[in-house]
């Protein structure tokens, strides 16, 4: 059987589609039989514009038994090379996360879940058991109140929800793990993408409510062209034509691709930078003695955590692809910069000092460093 995220490449490269169509049947349908009637047609319909399906267990669980069932078949409706996400929001530890991963993936057939990581690995990993399975761990969620928590800043003065990300997917030893980041945040979509370019992102929210489909995809395109998966639901469950509706979307999405790739990416962090007034439009006199009408003052940064925190963020992919065994710090700007940047990836730092006191150790140079070593300035 095909590993799901090796399916999900080879169905998005295939159809050149990023849409996941979604299978919410409404609770005015009135039974299990008729919610399964009904994703029946909406699959039929949809499969030759859709990378994948997901399926909502909520609206098959509150017809007991026969809802489940119904889901059961519902996921077998699904033509093989489609991929299909159960999005259960499951998340408990031990044996009772493993009895979930059994319900989802052997019961229903299911090839990925999506999985609350809140309580921590032990909530997780076990659905990882099966390689050919996938997990989509809730990051970034796309309801109102996904800001009370996981906007949060940590000490380090990023927020909780990226935090998350980066130590999920550390933890996952090549495990097939996606994340689920809402269109309604692009700046957040956009984070987790700089941090975590090669991750698949499963982004809700398009459409009721409220997120933007040209800036999510712009936010969570991978330099591919591909990684993230938008999920429809209730535009294609209210369409006259469903199948017209779902071409129409797929093609929305390829065209935002498409023109996301072919400008630079923006990820919200220039913006910042020029409302923090690090970054000043103006007429401003260099010490070369020419003119030039940008001014870079980064030592504003030092004053707005958050910005500092995203902009250590951006130097993380262009470091990754360095060998060294340090990072140094340039005073002054560069030393909360510097500082920044060890405490997101753990690379120790020095710093050169710019007067070297004649009392104390006399040190040119602050920390600890051996000779021979390589050093990224």
């Amino acid at each position: 059987m095909t590993p799901f995220f090796d399916l999900l490449e080879a169905r998005a490269r295939e159809t050149g589609s990023l849409l996941c169509v979604g299978l919410d049947p409404p609770e005015s349908l009135g039974g299990a039989g008729e919610a399964r009637a009904a994703c029946f047609g909406w699959i039929d319909a949809t499969a030759p514009s859709a990378c994948a399906f997901k399926v909502n267990s909520a609206f098959f669980e509150i017809y007991g038994a026969e809802g489940w069932e119904a889901l059961r078949r519902v996921i077998q409706h699904v033509p093989p090379e489609i991929p299909v996400i159960l999005d259960a929001k499951r998340g408990d530890i031990a044996s009772t996360a493993r009895a979930y991963a059994r319900a989802g993936f052997e019961s229903l057939g299911a090839g990925a879940m999506t999985v609350s990581p809140y309580l921590g690995s032990d909530s997780w990993l076990p659905f990882l058991e099966n390689p050919e399975k996938a997990i989509f761990l809730l990051c970034k969620t796309s309801n109102p109140g996904a800001d009370e928590f996981q906007t949060l800043p940590l000490a380090s003065g990023e927020p909780l929800y990226l935090h998350l990300a980066r130590e999920c997917l550390s933890k996952a030893s090549g495990g097939a793990v996606g994340l689920v980041v809402g269109a309604t945040d692009p700046d957040a979509l956009a984070q987790v993408r700089t941090a975590l370019p090669k991750v698949w992102i499963l982004a809700p929210g398009v459409g009721a409510q409220g997120g933007d489909l040209e800036r999510a995809v712009a936010a969570g395109l991978r330099e591919d062209g591909l990684g993230i998966l938008v999920p429809i639901s209730r535009a294609l469950a209210s369409a006259s034509d469903p199948r017209a509706e779902a071409q129409r979307l797929a093609e929305a999405i390829h065209s935002a691709g498409t023109a996301a790739q072919a400008s630079p990416r923006r990820d919200g962090l220039a913006a910042e930078l020029v409302q923090t007034g690090c970054v000043a439009l103006g007429e401003f006199r260099l010490r070369t003695g020419e003119t030039s009408p940008i001014y870079l003052d980064l030592r504003r940064l030092a004053s707005h955590p958050r910005t500092l925190a995203r902009a250590a963020a951006a130097y993380v992919p262009i470091l990754n692809s360095l060998e060294f065994d340090r990072l140094a710090g340039l005073p002054y700007a560069g030393l909360p910069i510097a500082t920044a940047v060890a405490l997101r990836t753990g690379v120790p730092m020095i710093y050169p000092r710019r007067e070297v006191k004649d009392y104390g150790t006399r040190a040119s140079v602050e920390g600890e460093y051996h000779p021979g070593e390589r050093v990224v300035l």
